[in-house]
């Protein structure tokens, strides 16, 4: 396990705003160099706000092109609900957004390869990969004075995935994943005339990435051909079949 950039996943209803600047930056964008993202979350306000939807795909809906293999075909799901307004109005705001991913991935295969497969792995059944994902966001924005502003906020994603492989490889090689955490941050920004302002922000970042077998050793990879060097005989080639554990 280890603590990385792994990526942050926001629900789409809790984006305000997306920039993109190629150069010329603002003095907030703080020593920038190159194009730049800037992407601001939504805030409660004085009225009630919110919204809700599902994406669906369904896998009976994918054709195939592979007679004799395995297409690869999808289905998704992804609910999200958004909610958002006063607490005290004038004065405290919130704002919470979520949504989850269940994903289904066919493995392209040719019927070949399902037949080298099958050979070297009697009993082998096909298998898709799975993608399990939440995402979420909470925000409380407090407007403390006319010139000060609070705002409070936790975002949290979580991505496990299971039978990550590639058309050779039996699923004892494939990997799974788990990934994810949260985000801490608190900005207040005080106001000084007509154009001054004054920002200070912290937060704290804790994403985990974790790889996860799900076989056992050793590693065996069957190539379609074969070369000497020095005496010694390397696989060459595609490879046809890959099975037990990679790590």
């Amino acid at each position: 396990q280890q603590n990385t950039p792994f990526g942050t996943y926001l629900p789409p209803d809790s984006v305000e705003e997306v920039t993109i600047t190629p150069s010329g930056h603002h003095e907030a964008s703080r020593m920038a160099a190159g194009a730049q993202l800037g992407l601001v979350t939504r805030s409660g306000g004085n009225q009630r706000h919110g919204a809700a939807s599902v994406d669906l795909q369904f896998r009976s809906l994918n054709a195939t092109n592979v007679p004799g293999g395995t297409p690869a075909d999808r289905s998704i799901v992804r609910p999200a609900a958004s909610l958002g307004g006063p607490i005290v109005p004038d004065r405290l705001w919130y704002f919470g957004a979520y949504r989850y991913v269940r994903e289904r991935n066919g493995l392209a295969r040719t019927d070949d390869e399902l037949a080298a497969l099958r050979f070297f792995q009697p009993g082998f059944v096909a298998y898709d990969s799975h993608l399990r994902q939440h995402q979420s966001l909470a925000k409380i924005t407090l407007q403390a004075t006319t010139a000060d502003q609070l705002v409070l906020s936790v975002q949290f994603d979580r991505t496990v995935t299971a039978n990550a492989g590639l058309p050779f490889q039996t699923r004892d090689s494939a990997q799974g994943s788990r990934a994810g955490g949260p985000i801490y941050s608190a900005t207040w920004r005080r106001l000084i005339g007509n154009r001054t302002a004054i920002d200070v922000q912290g937060g704290f970042y804790s994403k985990t990435f974790e790889s996860l077998a799900q076989g056992e050793g050793p590693s065996v990879r069957v190539y379609s051909g074969a070369v000497s060097f020095q005496g010694r005989p390397f696989g060459s080639g595609p490879v046809l079949v890959e099975m037990g554990n990679v790590r």
